[in-house]
């Protein structure tokens, strides 16, 4: 059975509700960084937070490409249903980007995507596998992460995510929807990015934060404080 919980935190009179898509390998709270930003949403706003994987405790099991952006589109769907007077916001993080553009999201608010990757499969596998305390199996690369939780990444998601073109789907989003993406230009995660092939486009708007990957410490409160702004 899976620890899963689809954590909806949604008042009766909400007008506006976001949706956090977290990214690779890790539970919706890892970080703590979407509880931040829940906690600062405007008064009154709805939030919904939820696993793309399936978690047993500790232990995180990656699902594929596909079965995340299915998942996406299940949560929005259900959410849209049962609040259709509201406004649905997604805020990703990271790979969650790339999940949130394959999940092709139909909503009129704001999307806004944290640190996504410019390139989305090249040299995962290798990656992980030089991870500290990572352990290679037979079908599966398991990670120990930094906040307790354990990673199982199937072999075969790497060969999946090896196909992907990040800046491709965002572009595509783009034709679809307008969005925000915050960069951040410390980041010791996806390294140095320049969105070359998003730039000079009006539907989307990029906006640099010193910041690492997972917006830690001093950062996470201009984070905040950016987000905010945007929702206004």
């Amino acid at each position: 059975m899976s620890d899963n919980v689809l954590q909806k935190n949604i008042p009766l009179d909400a007008e506006d509700i976001v949706v956090f898509v977290h990214g690779f390998g890790v539970r919706w709270d890892s970080r703590g960084m979407f509880k931040d930003i829940q906690e600062s949403l405007p008064e009154n706003w709805g939030s919904v937070l939820f696993d793309l994987y399936d978690v047993k405790g500790k232990n995180v099991y990656v699902a594929s490409v596909d079965e995340q952006a299915r998942h996406l589109r299940q949560v929005l769907s259900e959410v849209s249903a049962s609040y259709p007077m509201a406004t649905i916001h997604i805020i990703a993080h990271s790979k969650g980007c790339i999940i949130t553009s394959l999940g092709n999201p139909d909503t009129q608010g704001n999307i806004i995507l944290l640190s996504p990757p410019e390139k989305f499969g090249t040299d995962m596998q290798t990656y992980f596998e030089r991870y500290p305390g990572a352990e290679k199996k037979d079908t599966e690369i398991v990670v120990p992460r930094k906040d307790g939780t354990v990673t199982h990444i199937p072999n075969t998601y790497f060969s999946e995510a090896s196909k992907i073109n990040a800046q491709e789907l965002l572009l595509q989003l783009s034709k679809k929807c307008k969005f925000v993406i915050i960069q951040t230009t410390d980041d010791e995660v996806i390294g140095d990015t320049t969105y070359d092939r998003l730039l000079n486009n009006d539907r989307i708007n990029i906006v640099a934060l010193k910041s690492d990957h997972n917006f830690t410490g001093e950062h996470r409160k201009e984070l905040i404080d950016t987000i905010k702004e945007l929702l206004k």
